[in-house]
């Protein structure tokens, strides 16, 4: 188990500007705002809808799946050397070879992703915008309130020859949200989703960045198994889908 450090937690409290979503983020920890669902049959639906991640991208471009499994590799061996030199946990990866693979082929202008962390899927999108040789990724993120220092360990991962077209925000979804949309001068092309859990959460953001849509964005969104908002936004929007399983949890792709 992470390892709470109070007295890193008191000073985010006592930052004015920040304890509002300190506090928010701790009654999501404790299922305040938790929609009760049934999990079993929600389960039984994914995997009902799911299919092979792998076969997606070998369908779409072999050429570019096959780069994307490279990177995913390289990636691996990467982090597994950098981050066991730290001795918290920033939390692992989703399915970035999807993300690297997605933005190699669709070449999106304007992309943006909510949770950071340690950087996995940061290091994707920076990676792919380098092949190219055109794209800007913006991130939201909040430091981890728990652990010392938190600001410097967000997006460890990424090389700094790639920080020149990344922006990255870190007071929050909601505060950052507003951020960046006046950084827009475009609308977005990609979205990866993969910050507040809670349905209210995901239904809250999907509204703010609605306007910022195109009726081709690209979205990706992790944890579906969490919450029906997944399957609800599609039959309400009326979009395409995937359903991939990765590492024993569910993402979607709406398209």
């Amino acid at each position: 188990m992470q390892k709470f450090h109070f007295f890193n937690f008191i000073l985010f409290c006592l930052n004015y500007k920040k304890l509002d979503v300190v506090i928010k983020k701790i009654f999501i920890r404790i299922n305040i705002f938790k929609k009760t669902i049934d999990k079993k049959n929600l389960i039984n639906d994914l995997n009902k809808k799911k299919t092979s991640l792998e076969n997606y991208m070998r369908k779409e471009n072999y050429g570019l799946y096959k780069e994307a499994e490279q990177f995913s590799k390289s990636l691996k061996v990467k982090s597994s050397k950098k981050l066991k030199k730290i001795e918290y946990n920033l939390g692992g990866g989703g399915a970035y070879n999807l993300i690297y693979f997605l933005t190699r082929k669709i070449k999106p202008k304007i992309i943006l992703e909510t949770g950071v962390a340690a950087g996995y899927s940061s290091c994707a999108f920076l990676e792919a915008i380098h092949k190219n040789k055109i794209g800007k990724l913006f991130s939201s993120d909040f430091p981890y309130f728990r652990i010392p220092n938190p600001v410097k360990f967000i997006g460890i991962l990424v090389d700094d020859k790639y920080k020149k077209n990344w922006k990255l925000f870190l007071d929050g979804d909601e505060r950052n949200i507003n951020k960046i949309k006046k950084n827009l001068k475009k609308k977005i092309d990609l979205i990866h989703y993969d910050s507040d859990k809670t349905y209210e959460g995901k239904k809250k953001f999907f509204k703010s960045i609605n306007s910022l849509l195109k009726k081709n964005t690209f979205i990706i969104i992790d944890d579906i198994q969490d919450d029906n908002f997944f399957l609800e936004y599609i039959n309400d929007n009326k979009k395409e889908f995937k359903i991939f399983k990765f590492n024993k949890k569910f993402l979607g792709l709406i398209y």
